[in-house]
């Protein structure tokens, strides 16, 4: 992994326990499906509401503050 990225091979393992694919998670979050697979694999941060609409897209709301870029 570079450093500067995130890992958030979970949301990955949490998308597929759901049986969903990318554009699925990303139309139940309001976002596109490029937007999330960058996302997903660590190369952008989503804002604060964007962060809680993809955790409750997957079922993990709790968890929506770990996907913030908290690095700065």
């Amino acid at each position: 992994m570079e450093t500067g990225k995130r890992d958030y091979s979970w949301l990955l393992r949490q998308r597929e326990s759901m049986n969903m694919l990318q554009k699925d998670v990303a139309r139940k979050a309001k976002v596109s499906r490029q937007f999330y697979a960058m996302v997903e694999s660590g190369q952008r941060y989503p804002s604060p509401s964007v962060a809680m609409r993809i955790a409750k897209a997957l079922g993990c709301e709790d968890e929506w503050y770990t996907l913030l870029n908290t690095s700065d």
